[in-house]
């Protein structure tokens, strides 16, 4: 295999096509953060180069990232606060941001008045930006609802910032790890530039072992790959931490100094029971005893987990590995992708006035990822780019029972189709913003170009609504939001600068420190002091928890979705290239199935699972194992049954039965 060398690309300095205005800048369609340079012209990207200095990308950009310009001048961006009643088709556009505003925040006070505040639901999608979610969070203590819900956090459950006490080294020093092993975490798709130091590494002699449900470009490039039952990576890793405990492979000294109860926690592994491991993880026990040999021959080891797992209960297995097999001390350990956040509490300073809660919500690891609580219906829900077809996708039903739907967001998605009002968005491009990364990097995105007309931040659109509803319910919402200057925008700055001084990890930087021309990395801590020297290991829980979801009667196939080609904010939903790549209405499944169903390839099929379906067209390919159906098209729910339109679900369950036993 040829050697991979990040070395400089060479281009020229300068953009052939005419310009203005040369901005440096961070780009921010994924969470690596290259970094690169705007070309600017009469107020509009004309070109795109990456930066050779930066430490991450190294002048390289991904597609998404060369595309971005695309979605900040498409013609059906929302630039018009839109009202409309149910049942209506269209929107009634509002001249006037605050008028607008002024009107929503009366039905606000009264569904809080009629049904209590737990009636509210935010949904936060990633696209919304930093300030949207954060905002949210403080509008919610305002409000008084728990029901905060984003890809990295959803209420009931620890955010993953709980494990930053374990170090994280940056992606360039994969190269440096003897073995990688990847759970369901597909890079060569969502995060390319990423990736290109994974095959950097593997060049350099770094073994790599993929774990996924699907066989993905990324799979295709490791050296050993094997299929696992969706969303089981973390079962694998219980069984992983047990296999390595009784094979003697964790260091008893390094369980000592990492650990605070460094002598009680391996015991709870010792009483895990592995029965039926291969009907939850797909794997045999004897397959994991072999992935247990592989890992415990390393000295150094990168653990990277994709983002689903890292949203699922047991993730904290992986850092307490890493810890355990003194992994993390030699410079390797673990790399949750797309959870970079810092641990903080946005609000932390608003404690003292929290009211007690209704009801307490259910434990962390106890709760679904999305679980609402019985008795208190959600009546209102505020909600930014796609989030109700994408993570948000098993609370869709919600969307039909509220009485106000609130939409922000730059682009008319199938969630903006669902509400009744919308707020238009800036976009990353349009904003100062504070970026942390993969790396747990901090860097600052200064703004590209002017803010298109009639469209508003994240934290803009929550002070102007706390504003209106903290009057109306006269309430002292200042302190809530107190970076509004004198014009009545948000002041960006002053607010991450504020965040920054919030978390002990990162309160020695300031937002000047971060501002170019510095093009060093800077990472949290900021000081190694920040972290505590013995951590919390997770411990095992009496079995290996087996679906989290039950297959129901006939749903004998699992279910999973997703983009087939990787897009990130929605204006990627516009762009021509990418519509000719990605077909929403294919089916992925397996041969073997398409075989014993009688279904070609092309051919159109039923998807069917306990709270719904969809027609597609079928697409039969190895990519998918026999017991998983993939689309782009989401569903609620993890269990399906496929069928030809004219054949029966039960007939179909009946002739795969034998086939999967």
């Amino acid at each position: 295999m040829a050697k991979l060398e990040f070395t400089p690309l060479g281009r020229a300095a300068k953009s052939i096509k005419p310009y203005d205005e040369r901005m440096p800048g961070i780009c921010q369609e994924c969470s690596v953060g290259c970094g690169l340079f705007a070309y600017v012209a009469g107020g509009a990207i004309v070109d795109l180069q990456g930066d050779e200095d930066h430490p991450v990308s190294r002048g390289r950009l991904c597609a998404r990232g060369l595309a971005f310009p695309q979605g900040v001048a498409h013609p059906e961006r929302l630039s018009q606060v839109g009202s409309r009643q149910v049942g209506e088709s269209c929107f009634l556009t509002w001249e006037s941001w605050d008028k607008a505003l002024d009107v929503v925040a009366e039905p606000l006070r009264k569904i809080k008045g009629k049904y209590g505040s737990r009636s509210l639901l935010i949904a936060c999608a990633p696209e919304a930006g930093l300030d949207f979610y954060l905002g949210g969070l403080r509008f919610a203590k305002l409000w008084g609802t728990p029901y905060v819900f984003q890809p990295r956090y959803s209420p009931g459950w620890p955010p993953l910032a709980y494990d930053a006490q374990f170090p994280v080294q940056s992606c360039p020093g994969w190269q440096e790890s003897q073995a990688i092993l990847l759970l369901e975490a597909d890079l060569a798709v969502s995060h390319p530039v990423a990736c290109n130091w994974l095959l950097s590494a593997q060049a350099r002699g770094t073994k790599i072992f993929a774990l996924d449900s699907r066989f993905t470009p990324t799979m295709s490039k490791a050296d050993e790959a094997w299929l696992i039952k969706p969303e089981s990576g973390n079962r694998v890793g219980l069984a992983l931490m047990k296999l390595l405990l009784e094979a003697g492979a964790c260091d008893q000294a390094q369980i000592t100094e990492a650990f605070e109860d460094g002598g009680a926690w391996p015991q709870s592994y010792a009483g895990l029971d592995l029965q039926g491991l291969p009907a939850i993880t797909g794997l045999s026990e004897e397959k994991l005893r072999e992935l247990a040999n592989f890992l415990a021959r390393h000295q150094t080891v990168t653990v990277i987990t994709g983002r689903k797992l890292n949203q699922r209960p047991n993730h904290r297995v992986w850092p307490t590995m890493a810890a355990a097999m003194g992994w993390s001390r030699r410079g390797s350990g673990w790399y949750p992708l797309d959870f970079a956040f810092l641990p903080v509490n946005p609000c932390l300073d608003l404690e003292e006035d929290e009211e007690p809660a209704e009801e307490p919500l259910l434990e962390p690891e106890e709760s679904e990822p999305f679980c609402l609580e019985p008795g208190h219906p959600i009546k209102a829900v505020i909600c930014s780019g796609n989030s109700f077809s994408t993570f948000l996708a098993p609370l869709r039903k919600v969307l039909e029972k509220a009485e106000l739907v609130v939409y922000f967001g730059a682009y008319p998605t199938e969630t903006y189709w669902q509400s009744h009002w919308a707020f238009p968005a800036q976009v990353w491009a349009e904003q100062n913003t504070l970026s942390f990364t993969n790396d747990r990097a901090l860097q600052w995105g200064p703004r590209l170009v002017a803010p298109k007309e009639g469209c508003r931040s994240g934290l803009a659109f929550w002070n102007g609504l706390a504003r209106r509803y903290g009057d109306i319910k006269r309430l002292e919402w200042k302190s809530f939001f107190p970076w509004e200057q004198e014009d009545g925008q948000a002041d960006h700055r002053a607010f991450y600068d504020w965040l920054l001084q919030l978390s002990p990890l990162t309160r020695g930087y300031q937002v000047q420190d971060l501002m170019p021309p510095s093009a060093s990395l800077h990472q949290w801590p900021a000081e190694a002091e920040a972290l505590p020297t013995r951590r919390q290991p997770w411990l095992a829980p009496e079995v290996l928890p087996g679906e989290a979801v039950s297959q129901g009667d006939g749903l004998p196939l699992y279910f999973q979705t997703g983009p087939l080609v990787s897009q990130s904010t929605e204006a990627s939903s516009w762009w021509p290239w990418l519509k000719d790549l990605e077909d929403r209405q294919a089916v992925q499944v397996h041969p073997a199935i398409a075989e014993v169903l009688g279904i070609d390839n092309g051919e159109e099929v039923v998807v069917e699972g306990a709270d719904g379906g969809f027609s597609g067209r079928a697409r039969v390919t190895r990519t998918v194992p026999r017991w998983l159906i993939w689309s782009a098209t989401p569903l609620e729910g993890n269990r399906v049954i496929i069928h030809r339109p004219e054949q029966s679900a039960a007939d179909a369950a009946a002739r795969l039965r034998e086939i999967l036993s």
